[in-house]
């Protein structure tokens, strides 16, 4: 019987965190004698605990105090009678699917948002099998998983603070992942200095608390959120794990743009010239969209950071959320940029870190690299000077019109609805939308009697347009006609309208 029908009847049973605890403390006691401890734990299901804690201490793992205490029997019993149906090669699968999931980096079709971002950082830092690697907060378990995936002797120190410390602990255990040093503390100074750090950093907005663990009843797992206006400064964490690398080192970043707020440590980061490369991957997702790579010593002499932006479509607040996935041919094409210096319009440039001064530190690709111009008939092109656009009196989107189900709605004591539309398609409408949510696009303050007339204006025009065009159509087919009757064969060819052709 295939094993996933199985594995699909034990999730069923999985339902809180608490009996996830209960599964990858089963998971933990039968790895190695899975045999013989799996039957022992269904007749005894009373003794996890114990069994738990007597096999941490022999193997000298610290567990975080989330471990259940009390536990609850029968669902013990039904979660060993569902694992003796899955084969022991896929506990470690198991337990990770607990953690962060089972897709798959190998297969792109199927990536979720953090795996993506996992999977672009990993390829990125070439971690060869020698290298030891330092991950200071592996929050979701995506480059711990990914690497150990690669080579599961791979030396690579981590250090988690949250509350799936313990799952990764025991993934990673189920794998015989022997070099995998995990802490369940914060990163702190050490004489050790490593090869490369890769993380994955989790909003300090949201996080999971648990309460009521010991409880047999199934615990509460409350959703926190905090402020937007947390006093959290991720580059303190980044200062930190930079210090832990060799001279000739990098670290690699996965976060949010929010991270990217003001910070004087993050001035100082880019005025140094540490930070090398920063890649855009979406845009204000509630996921990390953004990849950021410092070096440690080897600063870019050019004084510059490479901004790349992959995200080539324009984004308005109807799809702010929708994740960015990138196929395998954008991915590579990322990889592939990062070492070098060349730049693509639209897509890649070297920013001057005097530009960046000028927008107040910031860091965000979008904000610098968009393609402004727009290919207009007959050859011609038009190009949008961004820094006017801000000079000029305008309306915000938000104040004048809103959106009602995917097209504009314009408030008629300010706008007029035809003038609104033209507006939002035209080149500096386009620009603006490729660069920030719809209700915050700029639209320039018109007397609505000026808005008027330019539409009618604009409209009697068209149609004298269209009438010229039509005249020109109908010369042009009678001077073809006539082609064909001086050539003697107007009798064969007669032309007529596509409209009374058949289909």
């Amino acid at each position: 019987m295939n094993w996933k029908s199985d594995y699909s009847r034990l999730s069923e049973l999985i339902k809180s965190l608490k009996d996830k605890y209960h599964l990858v403390m089963i998971l933990f006691v039968i790895h190695n004698d899975r045999q013989k401890m799996l039957s022992y734990l269904e007749s005894k299901p009373e003794e996890l605990v114990l069994l738990f804690n007597k096999k941490a201490q022999k193997l000298n793992f610290e567990f975080t105090g989330n471990i259940l205490k009390i536990i609850d029997v029968d669902k013990v019993q039904k979660i060993c009678q569902e694992l003796e149906n899955i084969p022991d090669s896929r506990d470690a699968e198991v337990a990770w699917d607990q953690f962060d999931g089972l897709d798959d980096l190998d297969d792109l079709n199927y990536l979720n948002y953090r795996d993506m971002i996992a999977s672009i950082m990993l390829k990125i830092a070439n971690i060869q099998p020698t290298d030891t690697v330092l991950d200071g907060n592996f929050w979701y378990g995506n480059i711990l998983k990914s690497i150990l995936k690669q080579n599961k002797n791979q030396v690579i120190y981590g250090y988690e603070s949250g509350l799936f410390y313990d799952f990764s602990r025991i993934a990673t255990y189920c794998i015989d992942s022997t070099n995998a040093n995990l802490k369940h503390e914060k990163l702190k100074s050490s004489e050790t200095k490593f090869d490369k750090a890769l993380t994955i950093f989790h909003s300090p907005d949201s996080y999971y608390e648990v309460t009521d663990v010991d409880s047999p009843i199934t615990s509460k797992i409350e959703f926190l959120k905090k402020s937007k206006e947390s006093k959290k400064d991720i580059f303190e964490d980044i200062s930190t794990t930079m210090s832990q690398l060799k001279d000739d080192s990098r670290g690699i970043f996965g976060m949010e743009e929010y991270f990217l707020k003001d910070s004087q440590l993050k001035d100082k980061y880019i005025s140094n010239g540490q930070i090398d490369t920063i890649i855009q991957l979406g845009i204000e997702t509630i996921e990390p969209n953004l990849i950021l790579i410092i070096k440690k010593s080897q600063v870019r002499t050019d004084k510059s950071i490479r901004m790349i932006n992959t995200v080539s479509k324009s984004h308005s607040i109807l799809d702010r959320y929708r994740i960015i996935k990138l196929d395998r041919q954008k991915i590579d094409r990322v990889v592939r940029t990062v070492n070098k210096d060349n730049e693509y319009a639209g897509f890649v440039r070297n920013v001057p870190l005097t530009e960046i001064s000028k927008n107040n530190y910031s860091l965000i690709p979008r904000n610098y690299i968009q393609n402004r111009t727009y290919k207009l008939k007959k050859g011609y092109s038009v190009r949008v000077d961004d820094s006017k656009i801000d000079d000029t009196k305008a309306y915000v989107f938000s104040d004048v019109a809103k959106i009602e189900q995917k097209s504009y709605k314009a408030d008629p004591k300010y706008l007029n609805q035809r003038w609104l539309e033209e507006f939002i398609g035209s080149p500096v409408g386009r620009a603006q939308s490729e660069k920030m949510d719809t209700h915050n696009i700029r639209i320039p303050i018109v007397p609505l009697e000026q808005q008027n007339a330019s539409v009618q204006k604009f409209d009697d025009i068209k149609k004298k347009f269209d009438n010229v065009n039509n005249n020109l159509d109908e010369m042009a087919e009678e001077a073809l006609q006539q082609f064909y009757d001086d050539s003697g064969v107007g009798n064969v060819i007669k032309i007529e309208k596509n409209k009374n052709l058949p289909d």
